[in-house]
């Protein structure tokens, strides 16, 4: 009750205008509207020409809105595409969810009735440190055993280093001090 209170209370101060969570809602619900259809499928008289592909970048921060909105623009053409990395998943205190990304395969089937889905792993990094790309790869084989580790992110390949970062540096480091202060004055000392 004191949720819906405070809700309600954010509704009246908001005074008509709209954040970032109204707006995918009000994008759905156009969708879903006559005019939506006419978006989506196209209509001749009103010269448009529907919508023949759908294609969303950074899709492991989709919410869950987001994603009925993607799969609601393509279902005029059941096509659509999605890049993304599980492994960067970073707006969950948005909503968003990664098992967009995860059970995309199933989403589709669910949402478009497509079932046959090509995906493509890339597995080639070409912009950090070999390092790095090796601390990454020895944490996400040690975690394997970890109960959630399926369901958070799609099985891959390790990456492959095949960057031109080279240098006989830390790539990686651990720091772990008593107090905050302690390591501010050491993070400074490093930089």
């Amino acid at each position: 009750e004191t949720f819906l209170e405070l809700l309600e209370k954010y509704e009246e101060k908001l005074e008509g205008r709209v954040d970032f969570a109204r707006i995918q809602e009000k994008a759905l619900s156009f969708l879903e509207s006559e005019e939506g259809e006419n978006f989506l499928f196209g209509n001749e008289d009103l010269k448009l020409p529907g919508i023949r592909h759908v294609i969303v970048d950074e899709y492991q921060d989709t919410n869950p809105v987001q994603e009925a909105i993607y799969f609601s623009l393509a279902r005029s053409s059941n096509n659509i595409a999605v890049v993304g990395d599980d492994d960067q998943a970073l707006y969950r205190f948005r909503g968003a969810s990664v098992d967009s990304m995860v059970y995309f395969k199933d989403r589709c089937k669910k949402f478009l009735g497509i079932d046959k889905i090509t995906t493509f792993g890339l597995n080639e990094n070409r912009r950090s440190h070999p390092g790095i790309v090796q601390n990454l790869n020895s944490y996400l084989e040690e975690n394997k055993s970890h109960s959630n580790f399926e369901t958070a992110r799609s099985d891959k390949k390790p990456l492959l280093a095949l960057s031109n970062v080279t240098g006989d540096h830390s790539s990686v480091v651990l720091l772990v001090r008593d107090t905050s202060e302690q390591l501010a004055d050491e993070v400074s000392d490093i930089i």
